[in-house]
């Protein structure tokens, strides 16, 4: 199971460089502003690390935790689902949708 969630967490910071194309055509934006996609990724890393270590033993903050993170995998899992529908066309979307799910 951690090795699933390493997994996870690489495949995100992985995937975004790949996107950068398609984010920079859908919200027209410059190179300066998309370098600041990967970048506040590893400031919310280097910011949240050690509230995230002192909180760790709440169960409460467990739970808030886990809402938190199954709140950016909904967010992902839209995302992904229009990916599929403009990388693989409208007559294929079903079967890429049921394969990926």
């Amino acid at each position: 199971m951690i090795l699933l969630i390493f997994f996870v967490i690489s495949f995100i910071n992985n995937i975004i460089g790949p996107l950068i194309p398609d984010i920079i055509e859908s919200f027209d934006l410059s190179l300066t502003l998309v370098a600041l996609i990967p970048l506040v990724l590893f400031i919310a890393y280097a910011i949240m690390s050690i509230p995230a270590g002192i909180l760790l033993p709440s169960y409460l903050t467990d739970l808030f935790s886990y809402f938190t993170i199954s709140c950016g995998m909904t967010v992902l899992q839209v995302v992904i689902n229009l990916l599929l529908r403009a990388t693989g066309g409208e007559e294929h979307f079903a079967m890429y949708a049921v394969l990926y799910n």
